[in-house]
């Protein structure tokens, strides 16, 4: 879409990198109450802001801000239709799966 790396939640974009930024899918609503954080700024590679998405820099990501972030988005992407075609099997993510569990576990390169 935009030539960086993204995470899908469905087949909807949740989040991703585009250059230095933080790129997060928040809905017009979640959008605008986070425009606020001067760090953020909305999603303009082309001259036409995507209405819902963000680019959020560095310094509004340090520590625990970044799962925050990602949380915000990943919440509204569960609201979305998903993409897949019903007869698709979805693989849901396991009981009691967190970021935080996901990060320690890729340290230790198991699922």
């Amino acid at each position: 879409m935009f030539g960086g790396t993204c995470h899908l939640l469905r087949g909807n974009m949740v989040c991703g990198v585009y250059k230095d930024p933080l790129i997060l899918r928040l809905g017009s609503e979640g959008a605008e109450a986070a425009m606020k954080d001067p760090q953020v700024k909305p999603f303009d590679v082309t001259g036409r802001p995507m209405t819902g998405w963000l680019m959020v820099y560095v310094a509004a990501v340090q520590g625990d801000k970044l799962d925050e972030w990602i949380e915000k988005a990943m919440a509204f992407v569960e609201t979305l239709p998903s993409k897949y075609r019903s007869s698709m099997p979805l693989t849901p993510f396991p009981s009691g799966f967190t970021l935080q569990t996901a990060r320690r576990d890729s340290r230790r390169g198991t699922r």
